[in-house]
């Protein structure tokens, strides 16, 4: 799901509980954390080694927390 698509999907919530829709139905519900638990899990990776290399340049530059 792309930022268009989290966008999109955000303001049509919006709308829903403007117009009186209430909140998400809980398959709509589900389905929301279901994405963002994938994405929290396709970013691990990233952050992992963003991370790593952090702590590798602090132990360097003698900035190690």
């Amino acid at each position: 799901m792309g930022f268009l698509d989290k966008l999109l999907g955000r303001s049509r919530q919006v709308m829903g509980d403007v117009a009186g829709g209430g909140s998400l139905n809980p398959e709509q519900a589900v389905q929301q954390q279901a994405e963002a638990a994938k994405q929290r899990a396709e970013s691990a990776p990233d952050n992992a080694q963003a991370r790593a290399e952090r702590d590798a340049q602090n132990r360097v530059e003698g900035t190690d927390r």
